[in-house]
C-alpha cells in the first residue's frame, strides 16, 4: 500500500511540475538561479526499497521535481530545463535519481504512444 501511495505521490508531483512549468522555457533565468542558490540544498538517501522513504524524503523529492522545471518536449516526452545539479542546488545523486524517474515516465509514454500507433494501424484497412 505504501508503494502505491509513493507512486501516486510522484505522479502527482510530475503533473504538478508540468502545470507550473512553461513548455517554452529553454534556460533558467538569473533570478531563478539566484533563488536556488539561496534555497536549501537538497539531498536524500535513496533506499533500495523506495517504499521505505520517509515523508521528509518524499517532500525533498517533490521540491526537487519542482526545481527541475519539467516540461513535455516536441516529441511529447518529459524533459527538464537545468543541465546540472549545481544549477538547482541539489546533490548529484538526487539529480540523477530524479532524471532516471523522469526517463522512466518518458519510456512509459513512448510505449503507450507506440501501442496506440500499432492499434491505429491495425484498424485501418
Amino acid at each position: 500500500m505504501r508503494t502505491r501511495t509513493f507512486i501516486l505521490l510522484i505522479t502527482a508531483c510530475l503533473l504538478m511540475s508540468l502545470v507550473t512549468t512553461s513548455c517554452q522555457q529553454n534556460e533558467i533565468s538569473e533570478i531563478q538561479q539566484s533563488a536556488y542558490s539561496e534555497a536549501p540544498y537538497l539531498d536524500v538517501e535513496i533506499p533500495k526499497d523506495e517504499s521505505q522513504m520517509t515523508t521528509e524524503d518524499l517532500n525533498t523529492l517533490m521540491e526537487g521535481l519542482i526545481r527541475l522545471q519539467i516540461y513535455k518536449n516536441e516529441d511529447g516526452l518529459y524533459a527538464v530545463v537545468p543541465q546540472t545539479a549545481e544549477e538547482v542546488n541539489m546533490s548529484e545523486r538526487l539529480f540523477d535519481y530524479l532524471l532516471e524517474m523522469i526517463e522512466r515516465s518518458s519510456e512509459r509514454l513512448r510505449s503507450i504512444k507506440e501501442c496506440e500507433e500499432k492499434d491505429s494501424v491495425h484498424y485501418i484497412k
